[in-house]
């Protein structure tokens, strides 16, 4: 955390500062939790197909702890990852390791996690059960050994199948803080042809932060990455254009997206260490291409992370401000990542429910489901007594009462909240489905 004077001192006066811990009755009010999760850890589990968020059960994890113990995780969410395009992880919450290091005694840490119940994953046939699959964990991966990793990396063109989400969950993601922050509203005022535009989808083990506290901004692309090219080429600068040797193709980085806002859209003169980004498992490389874009299907290979400056870090390293005698999260090293280069969106799933129980996997669909707040939704979350007043507040400022409640199971819904009961059980919906994701 930052003090007072620090906050001010990094953003100037009226800003709220960032923090790298939440506050466990805001986790409470946007994850299943049996308890309230006082001084719990956080553990984001990623999949290389999209999880089904209907099928997300905390008593479907088993988790193995180093010195023997086995529970359920005591929260479970797919929060931070809000969009129908951000579907690949859940988080849980519990007591889960120790700030020690593998050589120190009492070291704890995951040695397995098992899959106990009916957890769904969407891959290209439809939906799958992953009960009875488990993963085993190296003694030394845990946030304070090492740092985040990068698991996926896919080239796509720019478009916005899947942006967005349902009104209820605006509000609790956010809202107008973050997004929009998809390439064609960051680089809008590029004035490029979107059909020029292509993304570069990382995904990642981890929410991945400049030191742990402050934001990843758009235009960090030139301190943290790089694209590497069969040609030996290298591409380590955004706004520089790369004629790619033998072609007539120049490659040109603009910068990231998927972070958080622009400085244009925010109305800002530059970027602040205060700037507040979604801190999802999905950075997003932005590329324009003028000429023959297929040559990037052998010639785009990979990128590099890390290799100039110190990685990023998940959220609670030292900050800007550290104290000498607490132990943060290690930073990310560096890596070397491939990039599946898929020009024709070969490799996307889209699985949507209808409130009356009717599945479609046509982004069309699900999209005028989405807008005409016809899709099924789910309950998650529990919202705290104390917190009714203000979430009551803010939703009848939003306006977004007469949105559907929602319902954990298929079937229509109830009907359109009316009651100041019903409204404030729209705070903790969410749309059952997932669009325009990519499998890995």
């Amino acid at each position: 955390y930052v003090t007072d004077a620090q906050r001010e001192q990094l953003c100037g006066p009226g800003f709220d500062g960032p923090v790298s811990s939440a506050v466990p009755q805001v986790v409470g009010n946007l994850y299943n939790c049996k308890v309230a999760p006082e001084q719990h850890d956080g553990f984001p589990i990623c999949f290389s197909w999209p999880v089904l968020p209907s099928s997300i059960d905390r008593t479907y994890l088993l988790y193995k702890r180093s010195d023997g113990v086995e529970f359920n995780p005591n929260c479970i969410s797919t929060i931070p990852n809000f969009q129908y395009n951000e579907r690949h992880c859940i988080v849980i919450f519990d007591q889960f390791l120790n700030r020690l290091l593998p050589n120190e005694d009492e070291y704890l840490y995951m040695t397995e996690l098992e899959i106990v119940g009916p957890l769904t994953l969407v891959g290209p046939d439809g939906p799958v059960s992953m009960q009875g699959t488990t993963w085993t964990n190296p003694r030394d991966q845990t946030a304070y050994a090492s740092g985040p990793v990068f698991v996926g990396a896919r080239l796509v063109p720019v478009h916005d199948d899947g942006e967005g989400m349902p009104a209820s969950f605006f509000l609790v993601s956010g809202g107008n803080t973050l997004f929009p922050n998809s390439a064609s509203v960051v680089y809008a005022s590029e004035g490029l042809p979107i059909e020029e535009m292509y993304r570069i989808r990382t995904y990642y083990s981890g929410g991945m932060t400049p030191d742990g506290l402050t934001g990843l901004t758009p235009a960090m692309f030139d301190r943290y990455f790089a694209l590497n090219f069969a040609t030996g080429q290298k591409l380590n600068e955004s706004s520089v254009g790369l004629l790619l040797d033998g072609t007539t193709t120049t490659v040109t980085v603009l910068g990231l997206a998927e972070t958080g806002r622009s400085l244009e859209d925010l109305e800002e003169e530059r970027y602040t260490p205060c700037y507040v980004d979604d801190r999802d498992n999905y950075i997003d490389i932005i590329i324009h291409v003028a000429g023959d874009a297929t040559v990037l299907e052998t010639l785009l290979t990979s990128f590099t992370a890390f290799a100039e400056q110190p990685g990023l870090y998940n959220p609670g390293g030292p900050g800007p401000f550290p104290f000498e005698s607490v132990r943060y999260v290690a930073p990310a090293s560096e890596q070397t990542f491939p990039i599946d280069v898929d020009l024709n969106r070969t490799r996307e799933v889209t699985y949507c429910v209808h409130q009356n129980g009717t599945t479609s996997t046509d982004i069309e669909t699900c999209e005028a489901w989405s807008a005409d707040m016809e899709m099924q939704q789910i309950e998650q979350g529990q919202v705290f007594a104390e917190q009714i007043n203000l979430l009551l507040s803010q939703i009848r400022a939003s306006s977004v009462t007469s949105e559907p409640t929602g319902a954990p199971t298929a079937g229509p819904t109830a009907a359109p909240a009316a009651s100041s009961a019903n409204s404030l059980d729209l705070f903790h919906c969410v749309a059952a489905s997932l669009i325009g994701l990519l499998f890995f």
